[in-house]
């Protein structure tokens, strides 16, 4: 049984992991693009501590933050995303995307199932888009 999950990659999800690993939570960390919406930024000004960094760059440096950690503590899933969410007495109950290992018993095909004590959902947001002629070929102009 683990104490945690996280689902999402951005700051707020690499963050929850980070310190949870640290604290020795039994963390499993769901993962379906690493950086977030910061992903689609060409150059970053307000992230504390980096004068300017890319999108690209953040989301790197965050997969790196976070692997440091992996281990008896923390299991990252990447890429996967959480399908489906049940609550069964005192736990939280999570399906994802990500194919059953080979040697799983009982299922064939389908996701992982992962069982907790806690969720913390920082899936985050996506921008939305405007819906005009010629709106694509500025965005993030």
């Amino acid at each position: 049984m683990n104490d945690l999950i996280i689902v999402g990659g951005g700051p707020a999800g690499a963050a929850a992991a980070v310190y949870a690993a640290r604290k020795q939570l039994k963390t499993v960390l769901v993962v379906g693009e690493w950086g977030g919406q910061s992903n689609v930024s060409l150059d970053i000004h307000n992230w504390i501590g980096t004068p300017s960094i890319s999108g690209a760059d953040l989301a790197k440096a965050l997969k790196t933050h976070v692997d440091q950690h992996v281990g008896d503590f923390l299991t990252v899933m990447s890429p996967a995303t959480a399908e489906k969410l049940a609550v069964q007495d005192d736990k939280v109950i999570v399906t994802t995307n990500k194919p059953a290992r080979p040697g799983d018993s009982g299922r064939s095909g389908g996701g992982d199932i992962i069982e907790s004590k806690a969720l913390l959902i920082a899936s985050g947001s996506r921008r939305r888009k405007l819906l005009v002629p010629g709106a694509a070929e500025f965005d993030q102009k």
